[in-house]
């Protein structure tokens, strides 16, 4: 038998719990509102490097010298979650002042979303870079040697194919970074 919970749940027609009408408060009382005419919060958000590039070409090493300089990191993140962090990262409350997310074919059908996203965050004024890694096809075949691991991109194939593959979907944002 689960126990009652004893918190006081919220009225039915979403009005404040002293009853006043939300119509009736402020615009400045109610979180996410703001008055005509007023600027945005400001943003401690001063800098986003998007890391990307081929598997195996040092994205991870990467993540860590951002990390080891300051930056708040995370890795594996989907394109699409991009936007959310970005949201986070702005809110009024937020501390993250610089960031840096890897980006890559690990995130699947999702990944073929980032140079929109990117394009996403220039357009909202978002200072923003594109780190973009890459090596050579024999150097990347021989990590892959090395640790014994399969390329995303070819689970039950050759690495080189993966590669070749991974060079095909990166090709558009080849361009927009910086190596």
């Amino acid at each position: 038998m689960r126990p009652e919970c004893s918190a006081a749940k919220p009225p039915a027609d979403n009005t404040p719990a002293d009853n006043t009408p939300a119509d009736e408060i402020p615009a400045d009382e109610i979180p996410g509102e703001k008055l005509p005419g007023e600027k945005p919060p400001a943003t401690r958000l001063q800098e986003l490097v998007v890391i990307t590039g081929f598997s195996g070409a040092g994205k991870s090493t990467a993540m860590n010298v951002f990390e080891d300089a300051g930056y708040f990191c995370v890795d594996n993140l989907p394109p699409e979650m991009i936007r959310s962090l970005v949201e986070l990262f702005v809110h009024s409350g937020s501390k993250v002042e610089r960031a840096a997310v890897v980006s890559d074919v690990r995130g699947g059908v999702y990944f073929d979303a980032l140079r929109e996203v990117v394009q996403e965050l220039d357009a909202l004024g978002i200072n923003d870079h594109v780190l973009f890694l890459e090596a050579s096809e024999q150097t990347l075949v021989d990590r892959y040697k090395e640790t014994r691991r399969r390329h995303p991109l070819a689970p039950e194939g050759s690495v080189a194919a993966g590669v070749a593959s991974e060079r095909e979907l990166l090709e558009p944002l080849r361009a927009r970074g910086t190596s």
